[in-house]
């Protein structure tokens, strides 16, 4: 796959120079750009080609690439359709690729249910959070409610709510017309200690981050490896 795309780049520069464009400005690459990278790639899975949802993760691809590579982890793309379990009440199966993790949890769901926060917790987001929520809601990435009431029963059952934080960061990038266009970034993220919701997950995997020696050390087992 890389090949395929490293021979289209070298055959048509301007896509080099477009693909360039787009790196810290606010400039969206060109959808036919998106697309023929696509094809690309679905052509060297051998697998057919079709139009990337608009509002939801596209995980066909990764499941193509899985099955291509012969990873044996299946779970992560049910997640993209899904959402992934929270260690809650639903887990992670362990498949022998990290290594499991003792159970952390030090409350139950029964007890969390029968001590929930007093705290108000919904209205204490700033506009900037708020925004960003919205933008969410627009692209169909979570759903919103106009109340508690009505999230519960769509959920049907009583909800822990959890304090939503806002993270905010200026960046700084280069519009078309090369002039400097500051935006305000917000992330945000869930305090699960208010609520008490992380007193009862467990993890399940310990996730193993590549070191620097590993890149080495797998770089030299290809160099020796045969028909490199």
């Amino acid at each position: 796959m890389a090949g395929n795309i490293a021979n289209l780049s070298k055959k048509s520069w301007d896509l080099v120079d477009k693909v360039l464009e787009c790196i810290g400005k606010a400039v969206q690459l060109e959808q036919s750009i998106i697309d023929m990278v696509r094809g690309i790639m679905f052509d060297a899975l051998k697998v057919d080609c079709r139009p990337m949802p608009k509002h939801q993760i596209d995980d066909y691809p990764l499941e193509a690439w899985r099955q291509k590579a012969g990873y044996p982890d299946d779970q992560p793309t049910s997640w993209c359709r899904e959402g992934a379990p929270s260690g809650i009440l639903l887990g992670v199966e362990n498949l022998g690729i990290f290594p499991t993790d003792p159970p952390e949890a030090t409350s139950t769901v029964e007890d969390l249910l029968d001590n929930l926060p007093e705290e108000d917790i919904e209205s204490q987001c700033d506009e900037d959070v708020l925004n960003a929520l919205d933008t969410y809601i627009q692209h169909g990435w979570i759903k919103g409610f106009p109340d508690r009431r009505s999230a519960e029963n769509f959920a049907g059952g009583e909800l822990v709510l959890n304090r939503i934080i806002g993270i905010k960061k200026q960046k700084r990038s280069k519009d078309d017309k090369g002039n400097t266009v500051i935006t305000l970034k917000t992330r945000t993220d869930l305090d699960t200690n208010a609520s008490g919701t992380k007193e009862v997950v467990n993890k399940f995997e310990r996730a193993l981050l590549p070191r620097p020696l590993d890149v080495v050390y797998d770089t030299l087992d290809r160099l020796n490896a045969p028909n490199r």
